[in-house]
C-alpha cells in the first residue's frame, strides 16, 4: 500500500523543491522511513477515517519533513539548485559573470 502512492510523494517532493536529480533518493528514504514506522507500530491510524486518506496525509508529513531536511543539508553544504544550462555553461568553462549581466 505504501509504495502505491510514490507517484503522490513524487510530486510532493517537487512541490517541496527537491531537485530532480536527488528526488528518486529522498523518496527512496521517505518509504524506508514509513516502512520502518509501521513495523515499529509508529503507524496507528484512526479507524474511523479512511484508510487511504490517512495513510496519504501520513506520507506527505513525512516527505515534507525529508523534503526540508534535504534543504537544510544543502545549505549547509552550500548547495543550490541551478538549471542545466548554468552547470553546463560552468563545466564547460564559459564565464558565468557574462552570463548574470541583469543581476
Amino acid at each position: 500500500m505504501i509504495l502505491a502512492e510514490s507517484k503522490l510523494l513524487r510530486a510532493v517532493l517537487a512541490n517541496c523543491g527537491v531537485p530532480v536529480r536527488d528526488r528518486d533518493d529522498v523518496l527512496q528514504e521517505c518509504l524506508i522511513g514509513a516502512v520502518v514506522a509501521v513495523r515499529e507500530g509508529r503507524y496507528r491510524p484512526e479507524p474511523r477515517l479512511h484508510p487511504r486518506r490517512v495513510l496519504q496525509r501520513w506520507l506527505i508529513g513525512i516527505a515534507v519533513h525529508l523534503a526540508r531536511k534535504y534543504h537544510e543539508k544543502a545549505y549547509r553544504r552550500r548547495e543550490h539548485a541551478v538549471p542545466r544550462q548554468l552547470a553546463y555553461a560552468r563545466r564547460e568553462g564559459y564565464n558565468l559573470k557574462q552570463l548574470y549581466w541583469w543581476r
